[in-house]
């Protein structure tokens, strides 16, 4: 029984580094269908979505999509669910969405 608790652990504690390290702003991207299609079902990988994270809470994220919000646990991030884009200067400006559209 020990041996279950400390791969939870593991996992939760990995969650808790990305908790730290995920930043507001920063691309995401994903190939889960929204739940407005079927929750938790994958599409094809060409129909891989890109957002960026506009809030942050204890448990969860919010990612901002063209048209829609959606929430992720930091677990999902270890599930390979939704995965982090490289950081690169344009993903560490949070403003940058605003910038465009004055153009």
């Amino acid at each position: 029984m020990s041996r279950n608790t400390n791969i939870y652990s593991g996992t939760l504690g990995i969650a808790e580094q990305i908790r730290r390290d995920l930043r507001i702003g920063q691309k995401v991207k994903t190939n889960r269908v929204p739940w407005t299609s079927g929750q938790g079902k994958s599409d094809y990988e060409h129909r891989t979505r890109t957002g960026k994270v506009i809030a942050k809470y204890p448990h969860f994220f919010v990612v901002q999509f063209p048209q829609y919000r959606e929430c992720f646990k930091y677990t999902d991030v270890v599930a390979d669910i939704i995965q982090l884009c490289v950081e690169t200067e344009e993903n560490r400006d949070v403003f940058s969405w605003l910038r465009s559209l004055k153009g």
